[in-house]
């Protein structure tokens, strides 16, 4: 209580009525056990209000950016991409012909209909044990023909080359739409 009854005496001795000095006192004893000022509670409130507007209105932007920023905060990537998920954003797999070093935001197409904007192309920095170095090589010597193609010119290394078909990375081209990079490795390992 002498923190607040030293507080009323100097107000008072700047010229207010003891009734405005006791009401001043009130109102920011309330904040006691808040933690902190009602200015950063503002600032806060605030950069949470604008984060829920561009997550409402810009969602694989919004999600894009987060993901980019991993590790930064409390939700892991697994979350923020569920989270994206269940918001309507598509999420895409990692693609050597697509992805880069981030999380990219592209189109994509539903029953026929292209959506702009509503897709989230994971980033090559998903895959567990690839160089930095290798991924400038991906990101540089593209578009591949083929997988061969794909290792002839990026040559990574072997651990490298398993963690790639091991998270069955894509390798988008138009002979091989789509398919996972181990499929043919995989189908020529078990010819022979």
């Amino acid at each position: 209580m002498v923190i607040a009854e030293d507080t009323i005496k100097r107000i008072v001795t700047r010229g207010y009525s003891l009734n405005v000095a006791i009401e001043v006192m009130e109102l920011v004893s309330g904040f006691v056990g808040y933690g902190f000022a009602q200015g950063h509670a503002l600032a806060f409130a605030e950069v949470s209000i604008r984060s829920i507007w561009c997550q409402q209105n810009y969602p694989a932007e919004y999600f894009a950016a987060l993901l980019d920023a991993q590790p930064a905060g409390y939700y892991g990537e697994c979350t923020l991409v569920n989270e994206a998920r269940s918001r309507g954003v598509t999420i895409l797999p990692v693609d050597v012909n697509k992805s880069t070093d981030r999380y990219e935001v592209e189109d994509s197409s539903s029953d026929g209909l292209m959506v702009p904007n509503c897709a989230i192309r994971l980033s090559l920095t998903c895959v567990e044990g690839l160089s930095k170095e290798t991924r400038t090589r991906i990101v540089e010597r593209r578009p591949f023909a083929s997988y061969f193609d794909f290792v002839r010119s990026v040559r990574p290394e072997r651990d490298e080359l398993e963690q790639l078909i091991f998270w069955r990375v894509r390798l988008s081209c138009k002979q091989q739409a789509g398919v996972a990079l181990g499929d043919p490795f995989c189908d020529a390992i078990r010819q022979g």
